[in-house]
């Protein structure tokens, strides 16, 4: 990735922290997100500020024919100024990251793999302590755009057929834009493992609410 698309992924994610209210209980403030939205300062709406810039940045490149999911297993830790000053910085002490790919397989893939991984790894690089023992990123599930078929019109839900690799969160991230509706996943499909997804199985996707 160019230094240019780097530093968008990063002032996309560069947040600010408000003196008003706290977060989770370590981390005062809020955060004022790249767009504008302003979140509590917690580790779960730093990881999906994080997974949502990946997808963002990333996506444009791999249309039409392709989309991107992301998911971030750990949370991050609110890390404070060790010079005792006001304000931290969330980061990874160890950082798992799945990257899906999803699209036309008659159309070739527009970005290598491999590039897509080294863009993820120089992205989240500095947010990982000891990044270079403690930051996996994994590239998988390439799948025909043709297996993802709405349900019927009536329910607003959509179908999903799960791909080797797959978790219930970051298919929630891909959906819905944040890997914290999982749960609704999982309530949509009775019976549904969500520790043992199967490859080839098709899952219900309900609307956003």
């Amino acid at each position: 990735m160019n230094p240019r698309s780097m530093a968008a992924m990063a002032m996309c994610l560069g947040t600010l922290i408000c003196a008003t209210g706290c977060g989770d209980g370590r981390a005062a403030g809020m955060i004022i997100t790249g767009d504008g939205r302003m979140m509590a300062n917690t580790g779960e709406n730093t990881r999906d500020e994080a997974v949502r810039t990946i997808v963002s940045q990333l996506a444009p490149r791999l249309a039409p024919h392709w989309r991107i999911t992301a998911a971030i297993a750990e949370l991050p830790e609110y890390i404070e100024d060790p010079r005792g000053e006001v304000g931290g910085d969330w980061r990874w002490r160890h950082a798992t990251v799945a990257i899906g790919l999803i699209g036309d397989t008659q159309a070739p893939l527009p970005v290598s793999a491999a590039d897509i991984e080294s863009a993820v790894t120089d992205y989240l690089r500095p947010k990982v302590i000891r990044a270079q023992d403690h930051l996996s990123v994994v590239v998988h599930s390439v799948e025909s755009a043709a297996s993802q078929s709405p349900a019927p019109a009536s329910t607003g839900a959509r179908t999903y057929t799960i791909a080797a690799g797959d978790t219930l969160a970051d298919i929630s991230a891909a959906f819905y834009g944040t890997s914290q509706h999982w749960r609704r996943i999982a309530e949509a499909n009775p019976g549904l493992d969500p520790g043992q997804l199967v490859p080839g199985t098709s899952i219900v996707i309900p609307p956003a609410r």
